[in-house]
């Protein structure tokens, strides 16, 4: 007959097994906490209208915009620089320079974008458009379908004219006053960073409404 082992020798297998054991977890946990699989990315980070476009967006047209595009939420970063765009339009041969584009949640691109141009001569209304609806604001300022134009003098700027372009998505009739408040906020950016503000002749705030 086998003789069984002593009931101390016994237990004493069974406490190295649950040390074993327990120490194998402890060091597993560690692993995971460390740096491991288990670790979660970190959430995207979100910008307000109003910090995006290098500061150019005011809180108030920062609102507007946010209400055309249905969203307060932007994707960052936001690589635009207002300096270094308006001295590539000064030597630009078309008639736009890219200056900032609006991006959705995801990184998915909204449609929506700001451009500047300089020229030697004012811009006029060439389209009778019914969808167009003009404003008080520097030499030439109106609202249509997916843009918001503003033109005003600047004798610092090459030509003497300088035109802020927005591009919209999903705008309405009912959007117009919101797309000419932007497109003014950073027309008057642009105006202070030229330093012919006073000259523009942008208002401040909302531009008003003019020919009904």
């Amino acid at each position: 007959m086998t003789p069984h082992a002593p009931r101390s020798v016994a237990r004493g297998g069974w406490r190295r097994l649950v040390l074993g054991v327990t120490t194998s977890l402890s060091l597993l946990a560690t692993a995971c906490s460390s740096g491991g699989e288990a670790t979660e990315e970190p959430a995207e980070e979100y910008a307000r209208a109003s910090e995006l476009c290098d500061g150019t967006i005011s809180p108030e047209a920062g609102a507007a915009l946010e209400e055309i595009m249905g969203t307060s939420q932007f994707s960052e970063p936001d690589q635009s620089d207002l300096a270094r765009t308006l001295r590539e339009a000064a030597t630009a041969e078309t008639q736009y320079t890219d200056f900032c584009d609006l991006y959705t949640p995801g990184g998915e691109s909204s449609d929506t974008h700001l451009q500047l141009g300089m020229s030697d001569t004012p811009i006029t209304n060439t389209q009778d458009d019914p969808l167009r609806v003009f404003y008080d604001a520097g030499q030439l300022a109106y609202a249509a379908q997916a843009s918001g134009i503003i033109s005003f003098p600047c004798s610092n700027a090459s030509g003497g004219y300088v035109v802020v372009n927005l591009y919209t998505y999903g705008d309405t009739m009912a959007t117009r006053d919101d797309q000419i408040l932007v497109a003014n906020s950073v027309a008057r950016a642009v105006a202070g960073e030229l330093g012919c503000l006073e000259e523009a002749g942008l208002p401040e705030g909302m531009p008003r409404r003019v020919g009904g």
